[in-house]
């Protein structure tokens, strides 16, 4: 009766009896509380519509009990129908989905990310299920694109495919704008909804049509793509392009595109032709793909150590710790062993990166490292030293080498007798180095076997050298030397088999006797040789001890038979050692390239062709000098000068070392097909150079952009969206907006002046400081034509615009270019302009290998460029783009500009609705008249080419060459002051008519005239001055009337 009573009151009265302690039926109260809810919530009276929503729950109502509620909320305004669907009342799944479409979708447009994270979490405490989100899943699909993803992220459970199917378009559009948080973020999600590799084949065939970038960021992304060879071909030219480039983002690059393809299911075999690749082989490249974690053959890895080993000691030399870390943790992996390491101490002892010898964890061989270290000591040891002083501050400076040894495990007495066996194979006997060594060794007490070791392999001419040392030789050691060699000669009954094991001991006896000039005992001891049955197969140690004593007379006139391989061999490696020795400090090979007649005897005795035997040659120099070594240009170019033929030319290109492969194949010879595919080069393009082979297909415009997106992914790879705000920031990326521009660093490593930006696509701009003076040069420095006289040309050239009536001149031809900005270069062939407006101030559009030259000497405020890959035409429509005006008259210098050129420009000023005329003397017209300044500099100039006239003139003699004429002209210039002239001093005798010049061992004759002209040159102002003389023939005092006339 109370609650019928209360039922009549006003709404205050009737809900405070309602929210009393009386135990009012179930049944009675639920009709009322559901219409005071509703009423309290439309009033947003928070307190009471808590405490109705806790009577409620206390009265435990069932979801179809509250579905009245429901019912009603509907009918609300918004903000009472969300107070009602976020409340903890047990409403049906089903409804409160239906209910909560409409509020979910406005929060989702006004960006209301809070909001909208409030009703998911009511929807997912209310049980939904996927099959009843459908609904909202539908209507998302119908929103712009940040209202679209509020929605979607959302934790809701919506069917997998459908997710897929509803996030694929926004996905691809952040691609394609680069907001790779964003694509992480949709990633995440699809993870987050078992998304299958099945699943994603749309978006990758859709991912395909992309831009480089956009493609690049979703094949490697967490996506589960279905492996097919397209996309191993692609993340294939990636990984190749990107193991190029040094630094740790891209190491970071290259393996993550290599795990890629190892989840793509990439085979064994489709690894190492990567790894083979003749676009990276022997590189810092092949280093970064060995370690990208693709799955190698370690066969293939073995048998690549020697390109790997020039690539790691090159890392390791620039101190690139991680790249040589893994490399080596990899190389450990595939089962390199001591065994196969050689070639890593080689190349380290050539680069004199003995700090990567003492750090490394490879395997090495104790005796081949101890070899090895010997040689690089005696270089160190050699190399600067002329007397005692410097001899020992280079023995006790080589402390890595040292460090080194002590990793060698070789004590100190075997070490110094491999580095004195060493200098006596390349050091004369006199050497300073052999005799400290020897002094050491007996200093630190070298011991009998040590020294008949020596004794016994030391070179012949030494032997008695070392024998007058303090060394305690053994008796068997020293008859070993030439008396072994008379005793073999006394006639006594010697067993055969006993002469033929004795034969390396009785080599150096021989050698050293032919040495001496000792022919009556050299011809007995051969003739005992051949008795005793000596053949071919057992003369090589004859043959390596006549080559290292460089006895090559013994070899010419020797009876003893030679098998020709070995002779051919054993010559190569003296012939080269000779070339070597004859260069002089500049590395330059003397033109007479035959240069001992004793090793031409014996090359002739050899009976081998000249190819082969130059072939031979080549290889043992591939193998022991440096790639750009002039003595291994020379010997190319004299194959190719005889006409090596196409057998031999395969046979050099398979067995030269791997590093010096490129260069061979763009020499002359004529390679055959296969040899260059086994060799990992195009046969299409061997000629070209090496900068066309590794693009692979992959245009260069779209590199940094590809670079810059995939570093910004690799930086996010981790980011997820913790909270329901951050998506906030996410969502608020504009999708049609480019990327932001690049730092000009990011496209280029070089070391530019002063700051350069990219203000467009491939379009770089930089700018003179705030607060330089003007005319000057952007420090601040003054130049060399005067502020005031920049001020007037320029004053004086744009009041020639105003009478020709242009607007825009457009300056390309150099001298104007020099007079009106002081920039100057020998590469003005290339596109340079400076742009002249009428109304504003000048800037310059310069090629990038010149950009640096705008701030030293010019004072032009402003100046474009691009990248070398990039066209300097689109640069140059980009900065002149905004002084163009409908019917403007653009003034160009059409004398000085290409028909190509012409075409570009006047389709690109056509469609700006601007007039092109020719402006070719407008800048000629203000040049015409010389003021003071200019005077000056040409009064200067017309000194110095009257200096340089008088010393030529003096110079004229019978007999004279014209080319020292010349120089004596042009030195003259010079020292008098003089700038690189426009042209050079013209020397010209019989015909003095034409521009024609001397002509090589042309000289100065009696009866002949002699003409010569030149010009100094001062801040551009030329003072040309020419002049003819005769000469006088013997016995006449005057010229011949014919001249005088």
């Amino acid at each position: 009766e109370v609650l019928k009573q209360a039922l009549r009151l006003d709404k205050d009265a009737k809900l405070l009896v309602l929210l009393s302690d009386l135990p009012f039926q179930k049944s009675d109260l639920r009709q009322a509380f559901v219409e005071a809810f509703c009423e309290q919530a439309d009033l947003e009276n928070y307190h009471f519509l808590k405490l109705l929503e806790k009577r409620l729950l206390d009265l435990t109502l069932t979801s179809d009990e509250t579905s009245v509620i429901l019912d009603g909320a509907l009918s609300l305004p918004r903000r009472a129908k969300l107070r009602v669907l976020l409340s903890e009342l047990p409403f049906a799944a089903s409804q409160l989905v239906e209910a909560s479409i409409e509020p979910l979708l406005s929060a989702a447009k006004a960006r209301d990310v809070y909001l909208a994270g409030s009703i998911v979490s009511r929807l997912l405490k209310a049980g939904v299920a996927a099959s009843q989100t459908s609904g909202i899943l539908e209507a998302a699909r119908k929103l712009n694109m940040s209202a679209k993803l509020v929605i979607l992220l959302s934790p809701l459970p919506f069917r997998s495919d459908d997710l897929v199917e509803a996030l694929r378009n926004p996905l691809l559009s952040a691609a394609d704008a680069g907001a790779v948080k964003v694509v992480q973020s949709i990633i995440e999600r699809l993870l987050r909804a078992n998304m299958e590799a099945a699943q994603t084949t749309g978006i990758l065939e859709e991912a395909v049509k992309l831009k480089p970038s956009a493609r690049l960021i979703l094949l490697l992304s967490d996506l589960p793509f279905v492996a097919s060879p397209s996309l191993q071909h692609f993340l294939t030219r990636l990984l190749l392009m990107f193991s190029k480039q040094h630094g740790a983002e891209t190491f970071a690059i290259v393996k993550l595109i290599g795990t890629k393809l190892s989840a793509c299911g990439m085979k064994k075999a489709d690894a190492d032709s990567i790894l083979r690749s003749g676009i990276i082989s022997g590189t810092s490249a092949q280093l970064r793909v060995l370690t990208s974690g693709l799955p190698f053959h370690s066969g293939t890895v073995r048998r690549l150590v020697p390109e790997l080993a020039s690539s790691l000691v090159e890392a390791a030399a620039r101190k690139d710790t991680e790249l040589v870390e893994e490399a080596e943790r990899v190389l450990r992996h595939r089962g390199i062993r001591a065994s196969h390491t050689s070639s890593f101490l080689e190349r380290a002892c050539h680069a004199r990166c003995y700090s990567f010898i003492v750090h490394s964890t490879l395997p090495f061989e104790p005796r081949v490292l101890t070899s090895s270290l010997a040689e690089a000591y005696l270089r160190e040891l050699v190399e600067g030293t002329h007397s005692e002083n410097e001899f020992v501050q280079r023995y006790c400076s080589a402390t890595e080498i040292e460090m080194a040894l002590s990793r060698a495990g070789a004590n100190q007495v075997a070490f110094l007798a491999c580095v004195l066996l060493l200098a006596a194979d390349t050091l004369p006997p006199d050497a300073p180095v052999i005799r400290h060594l020897l002094e050491r060794l007996v200093h630190i007490g070298i011991a009998m076997p040590e020294a008949d070791y020596l004794m016994d392999r030391i070179r012949p001419e030494l032997s008695r050298l070392l024998s007058r040392s303090a060394m305690p030789f053994s008796e068997a050691a020293l008859a070993r030397t030439s008396a072994q060699l008379r005793v073999l000669t006394c006639g006594l009954p010697f067993h055969s088999g006993t002469v033929r094991r004795l034969v390396p001991e009785l080599a150096s006896s021989l050698v050293e006797a032919a040495a001496r000039n000792d022919t009556e005992l050299v011809e007995e001891a051969e003739r005992v040789l051949r008795h005793r049955g000596i053949r071919a197969s057992h003369t090589s140690s004859f043959l390596m001890r006549a080559c290292h004593a460089r006895c090559y007379s013994f070899i010419v006139h020797s009876t003893l038979p030679f098998e020709p391989r070995v002779l051919t061999s054993s010559l190569a490696e003296a012939y080269l050692q000779e070339l070597v020795e004859k260069a002089d400090a500049y590395w330059q090979i003397e033109p007479h390239w035959l240069v001992e007649s004793d090793i031409e005897l014996a090359f002739i005795r050899a009976g081998a062709n000249q190819v082969a035997f130059l072939a031979c040659v080549l290889l043992l120099a591939a193998d022991t000098l440096p790639p750009d070594a002039p003595v291994i240009r020379h010997l190319l170019e004299r194959l190719v000068h005889i006409g090596i033929a196409t057998p031999e030319a395969d046979y050099l290109m398979d067995r030269i070392r791997p590093e010096l492969s490129r260069l061979l194949s763009r020499s002359a010879m004529a390679f055959s097909k296969a040899a260059l595919a086994r060799a990992g080069i195009n046969h299409v393009k061997y000629r070209r150079g090496p900068e066309n082979c590794w693009r692979q297909g992959i245009e260069s415009t779209n590199a940094a952009e590809l670079k810059e997106s995939i570093m910004y992914f690799v930086g996010c790879a981790h980011a997820v969206f913790a909270s329901c705000p951050s998506l906030s920031s996410a969502t608020g990326h504009s999708w049609a907006s480019r990327p932001e521009p690049r730092p000009w660093s990011f496209l280029c490593p070089k070391a530019m002046s002063f700051p350069i930006e990219e203000v467009a696509f491939n379009v770089l701009r930089a700018a003179k400081p705030e607060g330089a003076p003007i005319f000057h040069g952007w420090s601040g420095q003054p130049l060399r034509v005067p502020p005031e006289e920049y001020q007037r040309r320029l004053q004086a050239v744009k009041e020639f615009m105003d009478s020709d009536g242009i607007s825009l001149l457009v300056v390309v031809q150099p001298e104007d270019l020099y007079y009106l900005t002081g920039l100057y270069t020998i590469g003005d062939s290339a596109p340079q302009a400076l742009i002249l407006p009428k109304d504003a101030d000048p800037f310059l559009i310069a090629r990038l290998i010149e950009f640096d030259l705008v701030p030293k000497l010019s004072w032009v405020a402003e100046a474009f460029t691009c990248p070398d890959s990039a066209s300097i035409h689109d640069v140059f429509c980009h900065a002149v783009s905004k002084y163009l005006e409908p019917k403007c008259c653009v003034g160009l210098q059409l004398a000085s500009i290409s028909a190509a050129h012409y075409i570009r420009l006047r389709s690109f000023f056509d469609a700006a609705g601007a007039e092109c005329v020719d402006a070719s003397k407008t800048v000629e017209k203000a040049r015409l008249q010389k003021f003071e300044f200019e005077q000056e500099c040409i009064r200067a100039a017309s000194a110095m080419s009257e200096s340089a006239l008088a010393a030529a003139l003096n110079a004229v003699k019978p007999g004279k060459l014209l080319s020292d004429l010349h120089a004596t002209a042009y030195s003259e210039l010079i020292r008098a002051g003089s700038e690189v002239p426009g042209y050079v001093p013209i020397v010209r005798s019989t015909d003095p008519s034409g521009h024609g010049s001397w002509m090589p061992a042309e000289e100065v004759r009696p009866g002949n005239l002699v003409f010569l002209e030149h010009s100094a040159c001062k801040f551009g102002h030329h003072a040309p001055l020419m002049r003819t003389a005769f000469v006088l023939n013997e016995g006449e005092a005057s010229p011949p009337a014919w001249l005088l006339e």
